[in-house]
C-alpha cells in the first residue's frame, strides 16, 4: 500500500466531500487507505461512516473515541489512528476534513518519491510553505508545514505524533532541530513536491465564533507548551535519533538498534550481534537559556487577551518561586544571624581596639572605627617618646583597649578616655 490518509471529524458533510474528492483524484483506489477520528458521544458520525465502508471502493477505517478536551486533544486521535495504519503503507499522511487536492493522479505524483532515501527516512512537503526555511523554533509553531507527507519510517524513528497539541508544529520542530544539530552538514530530509496542488488548506473553516474564540484563547498557552524545556529536550533526542539511524544505514549496518537513555539524554546506536555500542550522542540545553527565550517568544504578542493570557500563565509559576525565594532568604538571615551574634560581635569589637558596645549604640561604635581609621591615615603618630603601654592604659587611651583586659577597661569613666592621642608635630 501506497499512503495511509488520517483525519478527525465530526462533520459528515466534510468526510462525504473528501471521500468524493478521493474518488476524483486518485488513480489506483487500492493504493490507499483513509482512516478517520471520531467522537463518541457523536453517533451520527459513525452511522454514516458505517455507511459509506459499504459503498466505497478504498479502505476506510475509524476510531471512536471520547472527546477529552477536544481541538485541542486531537493528538490523541491521530496517535490511535497511527497505531492503526496497515504495516504495508509508506507514507502517511495527517490532514484535516476540509483539505481536497486539485491534482489528478496525485497518487502517481507521490509514487515516484518511494525509496527517494536509502534509509526511507524522510518528508514531502505540498502545503503552501513547502519552500519555506526556518531559521527560529518560533516559526515552527505559527507557520509550520501543515501538511507534510511522512515516510512510516519518519514516523516510527518519532515515536508517533508527539503528545502535545499542534503535531505539525511538533514534526516541523524536530526537523529545525534536525537542520542544526550538524551546523556544516545542515542534513535535511525535506523534500518539496511541486507537481500537487492543495485547495482549503486554511483551518478552522465554518467554525462558530465561540469555537474560533475557544481556539484563539488557547493557541499561546499551546505554543508555549510546545517551547517548553520538557518538548525541547524531546524534539532534540528524536533528532538525534533521525540522525543516528540515517549515520547507521550510510555505514551499511543491517542488525541494529538505537535505544535512548532520557536522564542521561544520550541516544545510543548497539549493534545487535555483539551489544557493542557503536555510537552515542549527548543532547542538552540550558534551562535559564530555554526560560529567557520563552520569555521573549511570550512577549511577541501582539493582541491584548495574548498578553494578559501570558500573565495569568506565568503568574502561576513566579507566584509559589517568589514565596519560595522569601521562605529561603527568610532562614538564610536567621542562620546568619545565629552565627554571627553577640559573641563574635564583642570579639570584633575587641580585635579592631573597640570598647563593647551598650545595647543600642551600635551606630557609635561604627563611627568610631571610621574616625580611628582615617586618623591612621591622615595623622601618623610622630610622637618621640611614646608614654608606655602601662601610661596609656591608665590614662585612658581607647587605642590600648584590645590590649588590655576587659574588666581594667570597664573600670575606666567614659568621659575620662574619649580624647584623642595628643600628637607633637616636628
Amino acid at each position: 500500500m501506497l499512503i495511509s490518509v488520517l483525519f478527525a471529524s465530526n462533520r459528515p458533510g466534510n468526510m462525504r466531500e473528501f471521500f468524493d474528492n478521493i474518488e476524483e483524484t486518485v488513480t489506483d483506489l487500492s493504493c490507499l487507505e483513509v482512516l478517520i477520528k471520531i467522537d463518541a458521544e457523536d453517533p451520527a458520525s459513525k452511522e454514516f461512516l458505517d455507511a459509506e465502508i459499504q459503498k466505497r471502493p478504498f479502505d476506510i477505517k475509524y476510531v471512536n473515541s471520547p472527546r477529552l478536551g477536544g481541538y485541542y486533544d486531537l493528538w490523541v486521535g491521530y496517535n490511535d489512528l497511527w497505531r492503526l495504519t496497515s504495516k504495508d503503507s509508506y507514507f502517511v499522511w495527517p490532514i484535516t476534513d476540509e483539505l481536497r487536492i486539485q491534482t489528478k493522479g496525485w497518487d502517481k505524483i507521490i509514487g515516484r518519491y518511494v525509496g527517494l532515501f536509502p534509509d526511507h527516512a524522510f518528508r514531502l512537503r505540498v502545503s503552501q510553505f513547502k519552500f519555506r526555511n526556518y531559521f527560529r523554533l518560533w516559526e515552527c509553531f505559527y507557520a509550520p508545514d501543515n501538511y507534510a507527507i511522512f515516510t512510516r519510517r519518519w514516523v516510527e524513528l518519532t515515536n508517533g505524533f508527539g503528545e502535545t497539541h499542534g503535531l505539525d508544529a511538533y514534526a516541523q520542530a524536530v526537523v529545525f532541530y534536525l537542520w542544526r544539530i550538524d551546523k556544516w552538514k545542515q542534513a535535511s530530509r525535506d523534500v518539496p513536491v511541486l507537481e500537487l496542488e492543495l485547495e482549503g488548506e486554511a483551518a478552522n473553516q465554518g467554525n462558530s465564533d465561540d469555537e474560533l474564540e475557544h481556539k484563539r484563547l488557547g493557541v499561546i498557552p499551546s505554543w508555549m507548551e510546545l517551547a517548553s524545556y520538557r518538548r525541547r529536550i524531546e524534539y532534540l533526542q528524536k533528532a538525534h535519533t533521525v540522525q543516528t539511524y540515517i549515520e547507521a544505514v550510510r555505514m551499511g549496518l543491517t542488525d541494529f538498534k538505537i535505544t535512548c537513555d532520557p536522564k542521561k539524554q544520550t541516544v545510543f546506536l548497539i549493534n545487535n550481534k555483539d551489544q557493542v555500542v557503536l555510537r552515542q550522542v549527548h543532547f542538552r540545553l540550558s534551562r535559564i537559556a530555554t526560560f529567557l527565550k520563552s520569555v521573549f517568544y511570550r512577549m511577541q504578542s501582539t493582541y491584548v487577551y495574548q498578553v494578559a493570557i501570558s500573565l495569568v500563565w506565568w503568574m502561576r509559576w513566579a507566584v509559589p518561586f517568589f514565596i519560595l525565594l522569601a521562605f529561603i532568604t527568610s532562614l538564610l538571615s536567621r542562620f546568619l544571624r545565629a552565627l554571627l551574634g553577640r559573641k563574635r560581635t564583642r570579639k570584633i569589637t575587641r580585635f579592631v581596639g573597640l570598647a563593647e558596645p551598650a545595647a543600642g549604640d551600635t551606630q557609635n561604635v561604627l563611627a568610631r572605627l571610621v574616625g580611628r581609621i582615617k586618623r591612621a591615615i591622615k595623622e601618623p603618630n610622630l610622637n618621640e617618646n611614646p608614654r608606655p603601654l602601662s601610661a596609656n592604659i591608665i590614662a585612658g587611651h581607647d587605642c590600648c583597649f584590645a590590649c588590655t583586659p576587659e574588666s581594667a577597661v570597664k573600670k575606666i569613666p567614659q568621659h575620662e578616655r574619649a580624647f584623642p592621642i595628643q600628637v607633637e608635630p616636628i
